[in-house]
């Protein structure tokens, strides 16, 4: 069964059509790269996925256990409770909080004690902090953060950033991950890391991962599936090597440079 299907998708904006009958799917702890020129619907797409946007028709089947759900219409905090969790291309970290604050928030997505529990700090609530606090300080472990939980975010160089925003959407223990140009910004040796960290999120954790991405070395070098959209439509959806080799994607998009690399 399918991590996530996403079956004739479509959005407008006024007279704009962003998204045509978009077509998707993603296994269970798979890389899916998401590319496509300015203007393609890559990021309305994934604000539909996350519940940023309402789509005006289509499917969103997400299956993260046996039951399938349809994430279409929901809100961003009830995507984000069913497992599904996203970073965005602008980094949204907050600069005047402590690095271990901003995984703090992203963890309350998905806690359960409620306002009565934190009101009254119930016996259930103060078990669950600990255990939140806990599993904040393994995430910035297993990003590379350990040793900086009290500095302020704004203090972080632009690599760390992009590390502390990813820790904080695994706060919430999604099953599918948006990464949204994850490396834009980034330096060759950034990169290379950044590169390293998506395999073992999806090594370690087991967690899908849908990303857009305008690097196509490292589209091509991680990603299992490459998703090319066009004005709105699925133009092809295959493995790196299938949509390196398709014309007409080489003559749209990549280019003679990545169609010799």
């Amino acid at each position: 069964m399918n991590l996530l299907e996403v079956s004739g998708l479509k959005k407008n904006f006024g007279g704009i059509t962003a998204l045509q009958g978009v077509e998707l799917t993603l296994r269970p702890r798979e890389i899916l790269g998401l590319i496509g020129p300015n203007g393609a619907g890559k990021t309305t797409l994934f604000n539909c996925l996350s519940g940023q946007t309402r789509p005006d028709g289509g499917t969103i089947r997400f299956c993260p256990q046996s039951r399938p759900l349809n994430l279409a219409g929901k809100r961003p905090d009830q995507v984000a409770a069913l497992g599904v969790s996203r970073t965005f291309q602008n980094i949204r970290v907050f600069g005047q909080m402590r690095v271990i604050e901003n995984l703090w928030v992203g963890r309350h997505l998905v806690t359960r004690s409620g306002f009565l529990g934190a009101l009254f700090k119930t016996s259930r609530f103060q078990k669950e902090e600990a255990e939140s606090l806990e599993l904040c300080y393994r995430l910035l472990e297993f990003v590379g953060l350990e040793g900086k939980a009290n500095l302020m975010a704004s203090e972080l160089a632009y690599g760390d950033l992009r590390r502390l925003e990813i820790a904080r959407a695994l706060a919430a223990e999604p099953k599918l991950l948006l990464l949204d140009e994850p490396a834009a910004g980034m330096n060759l040796s950034e990169t290379a890391t950044l590169d390293q960290l998506i395999l073992k999120i999806r090594q370690e954790r087991g967690i899908g991962i849908l990303l857009i991405e305008h690097d196509m070395k490292l589209v091509m070098g991680l990603c299992d599936q490459v998703l090319v959209l066009d004005q709105g439509k699925t133009l092809a959806q295959g493995k790196p090597e299938e949509i390196r080799q398709d014309p007409e994607v080489i003559a749209a998009y990549l280019g003679l440079e990545v169609e010799h690399a």
